[in-house]
Formats: structure tokens, C-alpha cells, sequence
């Protein structure tokens, strides 16, 4: 019997057209404490392609936003701008459905 394992590797260089899980955002506002909420569970829950990368941020699209932000500056219904930094991807990949599988491993702790 022939078992096969997936590798995932956490890469630094971000290209247009990868598959971005991001890592949950960090705040000490506490009037900002739900929104904060609601983006890390979005961030973390769902899978973002890359469609440009500028020399401070890359931007990350998604196939909806929730509507709890739209109105927020950074954000519209189909995509959500990230400034650039190393910790900022948790998980990224060429393929979907890597990134569907991480999504479903972190979910079942495994």
C-alpha cells in the first residue's frame, strides 16, 4: 500500500494568483473588539487569491466580504487590501485545494 502526504510549507514570496489563508489580526481597541471578531474568523475561515502585489501591501480577493464590514475603509464586498508582512500568511499555495485542506485540518485540530 502506497500512502502520500502533502507538505505544507509556509513561503515568503507572495505571487499574483497564489491562495492566501491569512493569519488573525491583533488589536487593543476595544470599541473595535467585534469587528476584529469578525474579520479574524472571515481572515482565517476562507480562501483569498492574491491579484496584486505593490511594494508595501498586496491585495487579496475574496469571493465576498462580510457585509458587517463593507463600510470600513480597507474593505468592499469583493476584496480586502492587507499591508504586507512576513507573519501575515498563515498558509499559501498555488492550489485551492491545499488551502481547502489546511482550512479543514485547523478546524479538526489536526
Amino acid at each position: 500500500m502506497i500512502t502520500q502526504f502533502k507538505i505544507f510549507e509556509k513561503l515568503n514570496e507572495v505571487k499574483i494568483g497564489d491562495y492566501v489563508v491569512m493569519n488573525p489580526l491583533t488589536g487593543n481597541n476595544s470599541s473595535a473588539t467585534k469587528v476584529l471578531e469578525i474579520l479574524n474568523n472571515f481572515l482565517t475561515n476562507n480562501i483569498g487569491q492574491i491579484v496584486d502585489v505593490l511594494p508595501d501591501y498586496f491585495r487579496v480577493k475574496y469571493k465576498k466580504s462580510p457585509i458587517e464590514l463593507s463600510g470600513l475603509g480597507y474593505f468592499s464586498p469583493d476584496h480586502i487590501r492587507c499591508f504586507l508582512r512576513e507573519n501575515r500568511i498563515m498558509f499559501k499555495s498555488k492550489n485551492k485545494e491545499d488551502c481547502e485542506a489546511f482550512i479543514a485540518a485547523n478546524k479538526y485540530n489536526l
